[in-house]
């Protein structure tokens, strides 16, 4: 590689909550790819005509929209960059660097903030008599334009998105509310205590001990008004008495169950009954389940990972569009009630029309009862081919095996298939 490449920064801009650089400034530096991380600082500070350490010089450059920024702080990740700046001919222009200052007031004493001059084209510094509000000044390191304080430098640290990460600690930060909840709530179940919602809003969560007299407390907030959330206070000792917290369970144990056994449901063909809930739950978290309380806590886990059955219903329009566009010439019907809920659906591939021409006029239907939260009847038609073998032609969903369905049924079936002569059905 070259000895001088040319790198696109971004500047003066700031870091949003979808993980985008906004209002920024751009310029580009000449950089020696001997240096590495050292001279790449000195080359952006240079350009930038500011005075600053390296440490409060932050450098980061997104690669895809669906992962978080990847920061550059030390010899490797320039090494990482310059690699990919190799190999990619267009990386120049589609991945800049981006770059950010972090609170001054953690390297100065005086607390002072750095501002963007756009009359005078400079960047100074400044102790007091700042008008935070005034048009020239664009860019506040440490505070945003409502005089709030922020931090965002603190973001660094790793973001928890997973639920089952039982370590709770102050400043531990996650990815939003929710994961947050379901965190705490595995945490009362595994340690086995009950804990009671003392504030709860889009940017406070807070929690104490079941006992009013126990110090155990969880304090969290948002992070700038961000879907992001980090634990300001936690005190993780009980000074109550174990009866006192664990007489009382508020939280719904199945929900928290659900959510640590959904991952036993992925593969249909795995069996996972409630006993075996049951008997996990006791090896594993020392936790007694009833059979209706795993029972419940299997019904929820297969709702996380199949979906709502009744939202299922819903897309068939879509299902039925794609085969449509995949077997062309299928007979795909679809009977709603006046309320516009489903009641019929029909299917005939167009795989099986053509091979019906093939077959002996003789067709073999019959009804099977579904066990699903909605039950219904299947409704089959099929026949066997010149060699013998059993032909699918024709299956419907419907209520039941009563006149109407199986009217509609043959309506459907005679549509797709004709009349032959000498058609028997068995």
């Amino acid at each position: 590689m070259e000895k001088f490449v040319s790198i696109l920064i971004k500047h003066g801009g700031k870091w949003n909550s979808s993980g985008k650089y906004v209002d920024f400034e751009m310029e580009g530096i000449l950089y020696d790819t001997s240096t590495l991380y050292t001279g790449l600082v000195n080359s952006i500070v240079t350009q930038l005509n500011i005075e600053e350490n390296l440490n409060s010089v932050e450098i980061k450059y997104i690669v895809s929209e669906m992962c978080p920024p990847i920061k550059i702080h030390n010899d490797v990740g320039v090494k990482v960059y310059l690699d990919q700046m190799r190999v990619n001919l267009d990386f120049f222009t589609k991945y800049p660097l981006c770059i950010t200052l972090k609170d001054c007031g953690q390297y100065n004493e005086c607390h002072r903030v750095i501002v963007n001059d756009i009359i005078n084209s400079d960047v100074r510094l400044s102790q007091n008599n700042i008008d935070l509000y005034s048009n020239n000044s664009i860019r506040l390191i440490g505070m945003d334009l409502d005089g709030v304080v922020n931090d965002n430098n603190e973001v660094d640290n790793d973001i928890i998105c997973d639920h089952s990460n039982l370590f709770v600690a102050e400043n531990n930060i996650y990815n939003n509310k929710e994961t947050l909840k379901e965190v705490m709530r595995h945490v009362g179940l595994v340690e086995k205590f009950s804990f009671r919602v003392a504030r709860c809003n889009s940017s406070n969560y807070h929690l104490h001990c079941i006992s009013k007299s126990c110090s155990w407390m969880m304090r969290a907030s948002s992070l700038n008004k961000s879907s992001l959330f980090k634990v300001r206070k936690y005190i993780a000792q009980h000074t109550c008495c174990v009866r006192e917290r664990v007489y009382a369970r508020r939280q719904g144990i199945t929900d928290v169950v659900a959510v640590l056994i959904m991952d036993n449901y992925i593969d249909p063909s795995k069996v996972y009954t409630p006993k075996d809930v049951a008997d996990d739950m006791l090896k594993l978290h020392g936790v007694s389940l009833t059979y209706i309380q795993a029972w419940r806590a299997k019904e929820k886990a297969v709702k996380l990972v199949r979906g709502d059955p009744a939202e299922s219903y819903a897309r068939l329009p879509g299902y039925f569009y794609i085969l449509e566009q995949t077997y062309p010439g299928s007979v795909l019907k679809i009977k709603r009630n006046e309320d516009d809920t489903f009641l019929y659906a029909f299917v005939a591939l167009e795989a099986c029309i053509r091979g019906w021409e093939y077959c002996r006029p003789i067709v073999v239907v019959d009804g099977a009862a579904l066990k699903c939260s909605y039950g219904g009847t299947m409704l089959t038609a099929s026949t066997l081919d010149p060699g013998g073998h059993i032909l699918p032609l024709a299956y419907a969903i419907v209520d039941s095996e009563n006149d109407a369905s199986w009217t509609w049924f043959f309506e459907q079936f005679r549509e797709a298939y004709g009349v032959r002569q000498n058609m028997c059905f068995m």
